[in-house]
């Protein structure tokens, strides 16, 4: 089955936002791939039902948990930096929002 260049686009840009860990804004998506922000909206919106921005989010969140339940000492102000938050309140803030729970609440026990 061949896909639409558009469908095809859009799961190649997916899986370089799962497989890249320097992406956390749209404006990186966009230059690697010559696209308008808008441009780039209007294909996740359609076929992936997320913002690029939100996709990206929980890339990075997804990023953050693996850290946490992995039960390993974390400098968490050296992990926020490489995940591209602001600072480290910045960042157990939005693990926060995003998960419910503080990242020691979140872990195994």
């Amino acid at each position: 089955m061949n896909l639409s260049p558009d469908i095809a686009l859009v799961q190649k840009i997916e899986a370089d936002i799962r497989n890249r860990n320097d992406w956390f804004q749209v404006q990186q998506v966009c230059g690697a791939y010559d696209l308008s922000e808008r441009q780039l909206e209007r294909l996740f919106k359609k076929y992936v039902g997320l913002t690029p921005k939100w996709t990206l989010r929980l890339n990075r969140l997804q990023q953050l948990t693996d850290r946490v339940v992995a039960d390993e000492p974390i400098d968490w102000a050296d992990l926020a930096v490489q995940l591209g938050y602001f600072d480290q309140a910045h960042c157990l803030r939005d693990f926060k929002n995003m998960t419910g729970k503080s990242p020691g609440d979140y872990r195994p026990s």
